[in-house]
This record gives structure tokens, C-alpha cells and sequence, in this order.
């Protein structure tokens, strides 16, 4: 059998609650005394077991991630959307939590509050949430911190966030197209029930009207799969006055637009642009490559969970932090004839 507390306590010729004191750091204990126990524990090969220094510290030392889901095709609820940037960002979140210590646990987005009032957990990032979601108002009431990717579209901006500056990125974006020669972008998006999505949007909408532009959006219902951005991008495409870019909101519904616009036979980048707010690999293996903005996931994982364990430790943290991001510019919007 390994050796266990008692074993510890016999060995330095102290007693249990001492070896406990010495180990958690808690109680007091004289500093000559938890310098011998810990080596003896460590000369005997002590493991102190996980569940009892959760149980004496009162923290679980696990944390909750949670994704605002789209419906799948079949109106499925899923536990995780369908997108490279939602995988980057859970990678950059466990590394974090690892190299910290603590476990990772993703929840459903739609989790039962009474279910939610038995996880022990020490906080929760919540990625890209809409504002009601039950674990927003659950975990709170209970002390438990919540630090969120993006910030809410209703309600209050309650809780410390991590995220893009998606206005700036969509400005670039839209410069990049009038520098290219382009002069009426079309939007095709899913609904603003996400932060990145109404950025874009507002953007959108101020740099039309400096430019007297009449913008064209194009509204998907959920979920924003490809077949659904062929059929908006169909419908762009065969107007009499159709626009001369199509600027995605999701990496999947760039991926249909210029699909369809090859269908039709319209030449992309020459006659039709077509660029998106979210980098993906699979944006990078067609032809043309597609232009993109790249948002840092894997830092956005990471700083989501570096402020939430600061938090869940009892630091301060601040109430917002933009990760840094870039526009990539690909063969998809590099126009010959373009001014840049």
C-alpha cells in the first residue's frame, strides 16, 4: 500500500493535524517542523490525495467552460459548434488550466439551473454568450466567478471578458475591399445574438453611410451552414445590382458563397470577392485562398482561464482585455486592378 498521512505523522514523530497543517500551508505550524515534514513525506514517497485537499481547502480546483451553441441542421441542440475556432480556443483554455493545476469540464450551453447548483466547480468561462444563459445567473448567487469570450448581447455587461476588437477588425476589413476596388460589400450573417456579429454589423453600417453605400445584409436562421450561405449568396449574386463582395460573418458561410459564385460562373476575385471574419485552415486549402481575419484563439483559451483562475483565487482582475488580431489578405480579394 502507498503510504498515507499516518505514515508521515509516525515518521516525524508529530501528529496527523500537524502533517496536514504542514502540507495544505494552512494552521500553524514552526517553520523547522514543516521543513522536516515535508522531506520526510517526500522521503517516504507521499501523494497527498486530491479529493481530501479539495475537501480542507474548499476549492475543487476544476473549472467550467460552456459554449453558446448553434442548432445543428436537424435543429439539434450541440454541445459544441461545428468550427475550427471554437476547438483552438477549448485548446488554448486546457493548456492554460493544466499548466495551472486545475481540470477543465465543457457543459452543456443549455444546462438545467438545478442540475448546475450541484457542479462543484471554482468558475466558469462562458464563450460568446447571448446574456441568459442559466449558469450566468446560477453560479454567481453562489460566489462562483464567471469570466466570458466576447460580451453579452442582452442585459448588463456583469463579468470580466476576453476579447477582439471586432469594429476595428471589420473597419481594416472594409478599407482593404475599397482599396481593392470594390464598392458594394454585402454582409451575409447569422442573427447579432453574439458580440462579434453586432460589432461587425455596426461597423458595417457607419462606414455605408460615410461613403453614401446602401448596405445589403443578408440574416441566416441557424445554424449557418454552408448550403444555407450558397442559397444567400444565389440571391446576391443573380441581382441586377449585385454586390461586388461578399464579407462572411462565420468561416463556414464564406466557404458557401464562393462556392456558389463558381457554380455561377462569376470569377472571384475579378467580378467578386469574397472574404471572412473568422480564420479557419480550410479557408487556407481552396482556390482562391480566402481573405480573413485571424482572432488569436488559442490566446483568447488562454487569457479566458488565466483571468478566471486569478479570479477564483481571490485576484483581481481587469474588466476587460482585447486580444490582439489581424486581417489576412488572400487571393480571394486581391484584385489585379486594385489600388493596394
Amino acid at each position: 500500500m502507498p503510504p498515507n498521512i499516518r505514515d508521515v505523522a509516525e515518521a516525524a514523530g508529530v501528529s496527523v493535524t500537524t502533517v496536514s497543517h504542514a502540507l495544505s500551508g494552512r494552521g500553524r505550524v514552526a517553520p523547522a517542523t514543516r521543513e522536516r515534514v515535508l522531506r520526510i513525506a517526500e522521503d517516504v514517497g507521499y501523494t497527498a490525495n486530491a479529493h481530501a485537499q479539495r475537501l480542507v481547502s474548499g476549492r475543487s480546483r476544476t473549472l467550467a467552460i460552456q459554449i453558446a451553441g448553434f442548432n445543428s441542421a436537424g435543429n439539434e441542440r450541440q454541445l459544441m459548434p461545428d468550427a475550427a475556432y471554437f476547438l483552438d480556443l477549448l485548446n488554448g483554455a486546457a493548456g492554460a488550466a493544466a499548466a495551472a493545476e486545475y481540470e477543465l469540464v465543457l457543459t452543456p450551453y443549455d444546462v438545467d439551473p438545478r442540475r448546475s447548483q450541484s457542479v462543484a466547480v471554482d468558475g466558469a468561462a462562458v464563450v460568446d454568450p447571448h446574456g441568459d444563459e442559466p449558469i450566468m445567473s446560477v453560479l454567481p448567487e453562489r460566489g462562483i466567478p464567471i469570466v466570458t469570450t466576447g460580451r453579452p448581447t442582452s442585459g448588463p455587461v456583469r463579468f470580466p471578458w476576453v476579447d477582439n476588437n471586432h469594429g476595428g477588425l471589420a473597419a481594416r476589413m472594409l478599407d482593404h475591399f475599397a482599396e481593392m476596388g470594390y464598392t458594394r460589400p454585402a454582409v451575409v450573417t447569422t442573427p447579432p445574438t453574439r458580440s462579434y456579429i453586432a460589432d461587425i454589423l455596426d461597423t458595417y453600417g457607419r462606414w455605408c453611410g460615410e461613403r453614401d453605400v446602401s448596405p445589403l445584409v443578408v440574416e441566416l436562421a441557424e445554424p449557418p451552414t454552408e448550403r444555407a450561405a450558397a442559397r444567400a449568396a444565389e440571391r446576391l449574386l443573380t441581382r441586377r445590382d449585385r454586390p461586388d463582395v461578399i464579407y462572411a460573418t462565420y468561416d463556414r458561410l464564406a466557404l458557401g458563397a464562393l462556392w456558389q459564385a463558381q457554380q455561377l460562373g462569376v470569377p472571384v476575385p475579378d467580378d467578386v470577392g469574397i472574404a471572412s471574419a473568422v480564420d479557419s485552415d480550410a479557408l487556407r486549402w481552396l482556390s482562391p485562398h480566402v481573405t480573413a481575419a485571424f482572432l488569436n484563439p488559442r490566446r483568447v483559451g488562454r487569457q479566458a482561464v488565466a483571468q478566471l483562475i486569478d479570479l477564483a483565487e481571490g485576484r483581481r482582475v481587469a474588466p476587460g482585455v482585447m486580444v490582439p488580431s489581424r486581417v489576412i489578405v488572400r487571393a480571394s480579394t486581391r484584385r489585379a486592378s486594385g489600388a493596394g
